[in-house]
């Protein structure tokens, strides 16, 4: 369990004062993976850095496992940072070290035995699928790889607290993918409680099943993917972090979008999936109920749980009062919807 009780962080500039966290309250439960994301410079990454004391919060208390780091002696706090991994945006690995050796370096400024340090850093090799890279050197390795190794360091002295800033902010998307996966099989095996620091809605999703919102210093939501998406219908803030990657309509249907209704053009409605209606729902609407043709130039969804969240990008193809009749059905079903124009 991690406590984030009323922390406050501020920096002296030039120009004065600058407050990066103000009175910062979290939960996080054994075995979450949460998420926390904001825009560039909401103090995401301050807050992260408090969690391990790299930088000392002003006021407030940090507690991990019933213990306050705030209030530990040097010594302690030396001994409960061993318990709290951390992967960097920019991978730090030793260029003059092999792969097996980086991952061992923890463990030798330890003390640990050559046997043990062994066992350790080959059963983490194993887990991050990069065994047979064992005596390579990094600057062999592509990046996704080298994240790998980092992770794997950060595990090896048996973490209960894992955390990642902006861990995939500087990989390509099939490696970002690559790791997240990799994050999400480590909790399941070992439980490890993991707190990501991300400015992308899309790696939250992918993987968190906790999300806190942060902007200009405090926490302005909480909770589930669900509870957060809820919450975005009413605050305007988070509903524009949260479609910050919203569906693009394809470009040859742009140039043909017309202000108001022209005949013989079809509308385009984009449906919000907010997870309150299914995309299966919608289909079933367009086929069995209204009957309508129609052809789907896109759909981005995702599945969590039983809800649905994404867009829906579609052509109504029916007549005037067929078409009608569905924006009306969903304007009094609440569904979120819009004519983005004609085409």
């Amino acid at each position: 369990m991690v406590e984030i009780k009323n922390i406050s962080k501020s920096f002296q500039q030039k120009d004065g004062v600058i407050k990066a966290l103000d009175d910062v309250n979290l939960s996080i439960s054994k075995g979450d993976i949460v998420g926390i994301i904001g825009t560039s410079g909401a103090g995401k990454s301050t807050l992260i850095r408090c969690l391990n004391l790299l930088e000392k919060p002003d006021e407030g208390e940090i507690i991990i496992n019933g213990n306050d780091l705030t209030k530990l002696d040097a010594r302690d706090l030396q001994n409960e940072r061993k318990k709290i991994g951390m992967i960097f945006q920019h991978i730090n690995l030793f260029s003059s070290k092999t792969v097996y050796e980086n991952i061992a370096l923890p463990l030798r400024f330890a003390g640990e035995s050559r046997h043990e340090i062994k066992r350790k850093v080959l059963d983490l090799l194993d887990l991050v699928g990069l065994k047979d890279k064992a005596n390579e050197y990094p600057s062999s390795l592509s990046g996704g790889q080298k994240q790998r190794v980092a992770i794997a360091r950060s595990l090896v002295t048996e973490p209960y607290f894992l955390l990642c800033d902006e861990a995939t902010s500087a990989l390509d998307p099939i490696n970002t993918n690559s790791i997240l996966q990799l994050l999400g099989e480590i909790n399941q095996k070992l439980g490890l409680t993991i707190l990501l620091i991300t400015h992308e809605m899309d790696v939250v999703k992918s993987i968190c099943n906790q999300i806190a919102i942060i902007e200009k210093g405090k926490i302005i939501s909480h909770g589930s993917l669900d509870e957060i998406y809820d919450e975005s219908q009413k605050n305007e803030s988070i509903n524009s972090l949260l479609h910050s990657n919203s569906l693009n309509m394809p470009l040859e249907f742009t140039r043909k979008i017309k202000n108001e209704f022209t005949e013989g053009l079809h509308p385009l409605l984009e449906i919000q999936l907010n997870g309150n209606v299914k995309f299966e729902a919608i289909l079933k609407l367009l086929l069995n109920t209204f009957k309508i043709p129609h052809t789907i130039l896109k759909a981005d969804v995702e599945y969590f749980g039983k809800a649905n969240f994404g867009q829906i990008l579609i052509q109504l193809k029916g007549n005037v009062t067929e078409n009608d009749s569905l924006i009306h059905y969903l304007s009094s079903n609440n569904v979120n919807h819009s004519i983005k124009g004609y085409a």
